[in-house]
């Protein structure tokens, strides 16, 4: 948030017009909240509150906003504390975070407990979703080769490849979902596609997300990968989402599971 209040203070009443219709509209939206993201090993209780404080006030006061997830990714360990008081008793429905023991990262992996509802505090009977980032690898961004950033070394762009070499690369993409979803319960998984310093040539990126998805949902080629891949389900829908609405579809999940 202080990077975005930053940007917000420069521009121009026409500008933040279109930035409210946005999160109006569902299509912006705001995880965590907080001034900065909060460290939970040694940081000091007053500090997390204050940060998390100020970050809200601008939300609310600016753009009638109240974050409903929290959103962990780099703190050097998950706390309760974090959990209860900064998560639930916030008015969070989830918690999000990246980082997490080797062990009990690959214990999760092969239990297929990378998610799951969290029982924060037994005194306050606090629980909400967690959820591990980076496709349940123990930190964020986009499975490997599908950074689609001018920064990125690890892919290259979507648009403007031949058909035949584009949907071998999404098969490649849809074999990483498959992993992913084999690490969880239900039928539904998120995916982090960004990460540091990423996105700054959006264009260029949504370019490519936008001719992965088509490729996925509306090529004809592609039937035959996904009925293979994932046999188990009905079929492979993919769309462009936000925490909050991946958090309702797993709570309607773990209803029933």
């Amino acid at each position: 948030m202080a990077f975005f209040i930053m940007w917000w203070d420069e521009q121009s009443m026409e500008t933040k017009k279109i930035v409210k219709n946005l999160v109006n509209n569902g299509q912006l939206s705001f995880v965590n909240g907080g001034y900065c993201m909060h460290d939970e090993a040694t940081t000091h209780f007053i500090g997390m509150i204050d940060q998390t404080t100020s970050g809200h006030s601008f939300l609310k006061s600016e753009l009638d906003f109240i974050p409903k997830i929290g959103w962990q990714l780099d703190p050097f360990g998950p706390s309760s504390t974090q959990a209860s008081l900064l998560t639930s008793e916030a008015g969070f429905n989830a918690l999000y975070f990246g980082r997490i023991d080797y062990q009990d990262l690959k214990q999760r992996q092969n239990t297929q407990n990378c998610e799951g509802i969290w029982d924060a505090s037994a005194n306050n009977g606090d629980r909400i979703f967690w959820y591990l980032t980076g496709s349940f690898s123990g930190n964020y961004g986009a499975p490997y080769g599908f950074c689609f950033d001018l920064l990125c070394k690890d892919g290259t762009p979507l648009y403007g490849v031949k058909d035949e070499m584009l949907l071998a690369r999404v098969e490649v993409f849809l074999m990483s979902v498959k992993l992913q979803a084999e690490r969880s319960r239900g039928h539904n998984v998120m995916l982090t596609m960004g990460s540091d310093f990423e996105y700054s040539a959006a264009n260029h990126n949504f370019r490519s997300l936008d001719v992965l998805i088509d490729t996925i949902n509306n090529n004809p080629g592609m039937k035959r990968v996904v009925s293979t891949l994932f046999s188990e389900f009905d079929g492979v829908h993919v769309f462009y989402s936000t925490p909050e609405i991946y958090t309702e579809y797993k709570y309607n999940e773990f209803k029933t599971l």
